[in-house]
């Protein structure tokens, strides 16, 4: 389905029209090639960016190496989602987060989902606004077991005005650290990007899709504008911003990212392609073990995510 301009992938001719096309070694680090493209240079990859045990991007993100965070339960959440990526082995394309609630089900994160989530929030703020309602439980129970906000997103497709997204277990008070919430934050969206995630390594796994990071982003900014109880303030209760369950990429890493959709295409071995999301992915992961969590996450202080760069 045909997207809007602001989403729609590059086509070869695109990518490669008017630009010095570089062919690194199967030794070389993509990352540096990647993160050294002048606008006038383009990247063509003529060798497997996947390990040779999975013939698809699928089987990969499903059962390939993966950051793991929740774990350990006395981590704020914002260190634990650091750790989880420092201490991920590569090569690994998403991060996945254990429920402390039920300790059974896990969440699962796409490193390129969080980047096109991350867009898809700056896109709204500046085009078609994200519809927030809530919270829909009352205040005692919030403090132990959170909040639960229906929420539409913008599509990104041309013929899809919006999508239905469902949270539940958000936090909003910063209580005693040994619940957890955060771990065990649920989504529903109405879109299809999980119909094809109809089983995972976990018994009971749940997919994150870009709607529901933008989703998120979304209902922490309404509860940091919304008055929601009379005997509280804004400062009182809001969406702590340690309590975000998946990575917030600084602008750099983004820029990183831009460059992978805008510059760099693959050899799949029947046709060149541009890079897909599962490919992003890993190559993210490559990027954060490779530069770090300084330079790969946002750090409060830093630029907020709506004036990133988001050609």
């Amino acid at each position: 389905m045909a997207k809007k301009e602001f989403f729609r992938d590059k086509r070869i001719s695109e990518i490669t029209g008017g630009r010095e096309v570089i062919c690194p070694g199967a030794h070389d680090s993509l990352v540096d090639r990647i993160n050294a493209l002048a606008p006038d240079q383009a990247l063509y990859i003529d060798f497997p960016i996947l390990p040779k045990q999975f013939d698809n991007t699928r089987k990969f993100l499903k059962y390939g190496n993966e950051a793991r965070a929740g774990v350990n339960p006395e981590a704020p959440p914002a260190e634990a989602i650091a750790r989880a990526l420092h201490d991920a082995q590569v090569p690994f394309g998403s991060i996945v987060v254990r429920s402390r609630l039920d300790r059974l089900t896990v969440t699962r994160t796409m490193l390129d989902t969080c980047i096109e989530g991350m867009k898809l929030y700056a896109y709204s703020v500046q085009n078609a606004p994200i519809k927030v309602a809530g919270p829909y439980r009352g205040q005692s129970v919030i403090k132990d077991f959170g909040a639960v906000f229906n929420v539409d997103v913008p599509s990104e497709e041309r013929k899809i005005e919006r999508h239905r997204v469902k949270l539940s277990n958000v936090p909003l008070y910063d209580v005693d650290s040994k619940k957890q919430l955060w771990t065990g934050i649920e989504a529903v969206c109405d879109c299809d990007f999980t119909r094809w995630w109809i089983t995972g390594r976990y018994l009971q796994e749940r997919l994150f899709c870009q709607h529901i990071v933008a989703a998120y982003y979304a209902v922490a900014k309404f509860c940091t504008r919304n008055r929601l109880f009379k005997d509280q303030t804004a400062e009182d209760m809001k969406v702590p911003s340690w309590a975000v369950p998946f990575p917030i990429f600084s602008e750099v890493a983004v820029g990183y990212w831009n460059k992978m959709r805008a510059q760099v295409i693959v050899n799949t071995g029947k046709m060149r392609k541009p890079l897909n999301s599962g490919k992003r992915s890993k190559l993210l992961g490559d990027y954060t073990a490779a530069k770090g969590k300084e330079t790969a996450l946002w750090h409060p202080g830093d630029k907020k995510i709506i004036d990133y760069n988001w050609y």
